[in-house]
């Protein structure tokens, strides 16, 4: 059997390749993290962000 596309299960794809938005919405759809774990995760990178 072959290997698996990264695009079939987005939450194995590469870090240094996806998106942190893409590998936390991933893991919300894959059942890794809550709702409210990705929103805090998304608003901590925004105010890091908002920093620079």
């Amino acid at each position: 059997m072959g290997r698996e596309p990264a695009a079939a299960r987005p939450w194995r794809a590469d870090p240094s390749t996806s998106s942190t938005e893409g590998v936390l919405a991933a893991q919300v759809a894959a059942g890794d993290i809550t709702d409210h774990q990705y929103v805090n995760a998304m608003e901590e990178l925004a105010a890091k962000q908002g920093q620079r």
